[in-house]
């Protein structure tokens, strides 16, 4: 029961870290942004919200009411002018959002030291407030983006599964060979003692492995 368990709980993870790659990897090539359960997973690109958020680090964005942001959340939406025009953008509300003609407008700016206020945005560029990082995905999608974890991570196994498969092999052929003399072995050969050294060796481990005997030498 608790093994059945653990194989849900591994493979319910398992699938969750694959969706939020997929999800990345979607956006990245698409440069569309998908949504689930009305959240997005973003990777922060620039320091500009450190030491809060850093360079690589994924982050859930909820969607919400415009009337719901408040000074002080950190929003994500599409920059409109400047450098930020067609980037979308995680910043923080520094001043109390107010409302105009219906149209909800907010004031942003990154938190790092330095940082100047952004041009003035209204509801319809933001896509939602950032509720909290994914700190293991984070870490792992840090290390896939370094080619030294990508090596480590990536090659590693591969090279290890690489070798097992060699191995397999060479023990796939030793076992041919060994069925193969097998075959070359007659009655007359072990009554009249004219076997090879390398064939009494097979017919004792032969024996050895169909009566389950281990072999101590």
């Amino acid at each position: 029961m608790v093994k059945r368990v653990l194989k849900i709980i591994k493979t319910v993870v398992m699938v969750f870290f694959i969706a939020c790659f997929a999800i990345i990897l979607f956006q990245r090539i698409r440069g569309h942004v998908p949504t689930l359960f009305n959240r997005s997973i973003f990777v922060v690109v620039t320091d500009s919200m450190t030491p809060q958020y850093n360079p690589s680090d994924v982050i859930v964005v909820k969607i919400v009411d415009p009337s719901s942001i408040k000074n002080g959340d950190v929003i994500t939406y599409y920059g409109q002018e400047g450098e930020l025009a067609d980037k979308i953008i995680t910043h923080k509300v520094v001043k109390d959002p107010y409302e105009e003609d219906g149209v909800w407008h907010y004031q942003t700016q990154g938190i790092k030291q330095g940082a100047i206020l952004d041009p003035e945005i209204t509801e319809e560029y933001v896509i939602g407030v950032v509720t909290y990082k994914l700190r293991v995905v984070s870490f792992l999608y840090k290390v896939l983006t370094n080619i030294y974890g990508f090596m480590f991570i990536v090659a590693v196994p591969m090279l290890l599964f690489l070798a097992l498969q060699v191995m397999n092999l060479k023990k796939g052929a030793k076992e041919a060979k060994a069925a193969e003399m097998m075959k070359e072995i007659d009655v007359e050969s072990v009554k009249s003692g004219t076997l090879t050294k390398e064939q009494e060796d097979l017919i004792v481990q032969e024996y050895l492995k169909t009566h389950d005997i281990k072999n101590n030498k």
